[in-house]
């Protein structure tokens, strides 16, 4: 946008359309001398149901998944570039790396996607891109060696957010803010998904 760079996961339905752009809002310190940050926490709608998305390293900001879940999403895509010296990889493998937890805590389903396998400048990535139920079930994983493709069939009824929305309504004293927070939720994502829209092009 503009002379602007952003680290960006872009929705497309099945007609080939570009339904919603977002800007990943937490950067790294690496980042930051590439691209600007996003100033929405991603919610839209894939097939009528409500999802979230998160961008690699902002798994390590919890708020931006149960924000999007206390709005409405019940799917959270989290596409990952893995960059780690192999032995931090190697500990991140075999699931080992907290999305299990994540998908419980928000009672939604967890679509991870990794790089695998040997990176630039000597880094490794651990893999394991898996579909997580609701319940901290492993659906479908991929290995930490071969680029894989995963399908997993979702029962969205599982997808309670009973968690969320019980914060919503517990302790009574955070309600108003939290309700407040969720607005601007909804209030920002529309207003992004317009910024940061591309031309949509049919294949």
């Amino acid at each position: 946008r503009g002379r602007r760079l952003y680290n960006c996961v872009v929705v497309i339905n099945r007609e080939g359309q570009i339904t919603h752009c977002y800007a990943k809002c937490q950067l790294t310190p690496r980042d930051t001398r590439w691209f600007a940050p996003g100033n929405a926490i991603a919610l839209f709608d894939v097939e009528g149901v409500q999802a979230t998305a998160i961008i690699c390293h902002e798994r390590r900001y919890p708020e931006l998944v149960r924000l999007a879940v206390m709005a409405g999403a019940r799917i959270v895509f989290h596409p990952n570039a893995g960059l780690d010296p192999l032995p931090v990889s190697r500990k991140k493998r075999g699931g080992r790396d907290g999305i299990p937890a994540r998908a419980f805590e928000n009672a939604v389903y967890y679509v991870f996607a990794n790089t695998v396998g040997p990176q630039p400048e000597g880094k490794w990535s651990a893999g394991d891109s898996k579909i997580v139920a609701p319940d901290e079930r492993v659906l479908a994983l991929a290995d930490n060696e071969t680029e894989s493709v995963l399908a997993a069939t979702l029962d969205l009824a599982k997808a309670s957010r009973v968690y969320a929305e019980r914060g919503l309504r517990r302790p009574e004293f955070l309600r108003s803010s939290w309700k407040a927070m969720i607005e601007a939720v909804r209030r920002q994502a529309g207003k992004a998904a317009l910024s940061f829209s591309l031309p949509n092009k049919k294949r």
